[in-house]
């Protein structure tokens, strides 16, 4: 039996779900799950934020507005939305993830706290 690696790389929990800045703010109060995650951060600006967000975490840019960004996924492998906001104030960094799925929203929580330090 072979060791597995330290740290394995996950399935991919989310996919982009391409949609407009409208089409969340309509979606989002209909999501009953809320995660919240405070961390230290080396990210310095927004853009930064949506790259880290887009490349680790997968899921698709909607909309910058000065230091907050908005993303929004899928979770694999069906449909259902996944939003992650995050405020930026380096070097600290709040993201809120909203999603259909309390043990959902707490995966995508510690992926976030792994992936955007």
């Amino acid at each position: 039996m072979q060791m597995q690696p330290s740290a394995p790389v996950p399935p991919a929990l989310l996919g982009p779900l391409p949609v407009t800045t409208q089409q969340l703010g309509a979606m989002w109060g209909q999501l009953p799950t809320e995660q919240s995650v405070q961390l230290q951060t080396s990210i310095l600006n927004c853009q930064e934020l949506m790259q880290r967000l887009s490349a680790s975490m997968n899921v698709h840019p909607v909309e910058i507005i000065g230091m907050e960004g908005i993303a929004a996924g899928r979770v694999l492998p069906g449909n259902d939305p996944c939003f992650l906001h995050g405020k930026l104030a380096p070097p600290r960094l709040d993201v809120l993830v909203r999603c259909g799925d309390p043990a959902v929203g707490q995966r995508v929580a510690e992926l976030c706290m792994r992936a955007l330090v």
